[in-house]
């Protein structure tokens, strides 16, 4: 019996995707402080303090959901403006309000996604 791995690769991807997509319910932390923010090559993963961001890798931290490939089409722009209210609250150290989903099928940092961050 001859094996097509090239389709075996790819349901094999395919399913994976499905499976990093299977995202719950809008959630909400506040008030939070940005603690760390890490930017790879693929994506930019954030840290809060307080541990409020129930589900998360630690209560505390997820990727931004615009900067994230293994779920969306990359979006610089929606990254771009994200990143510069982090960087607004990390320099000031003003408290933001998190809107973030967790990920039912992910493991640590893959355990959320960070939808939105709103300033008081």
């Amino acid at each position: 019996m001859r094996i097509n791995y090239a389709l075996v690769v790819l349901l094999s991807f395919g399913l994976s995707e499905c499976a990093i997509a299977a995202f719950g319910p809008l959630q909400i932390a506040r008030p939070v402080k940005v603690e760390r923010i890490y930017v790879g090559i693929a994506a930019v993963y954030v840290t809060f303090s307080d541990a409020l961001l129930t589900g998360c890798d630690g209560n505390q931290g997820g990727y931004l959901r615009p900067s994230w490939s293994f779920i969306q089409t990359v979006d610089h722009e929606a990254t771009k403006r994200m990143m510069s209210v982090l960087l607004y609250a990390k320099s000031t150290d003003v408290d933001v309000e998190v809107r973030y989903r967790v990920n039912d099928a992910g493991a640590g940092w893959d355990l959320c996604s960070i939808d939105g961050i709103y300033l008081y």
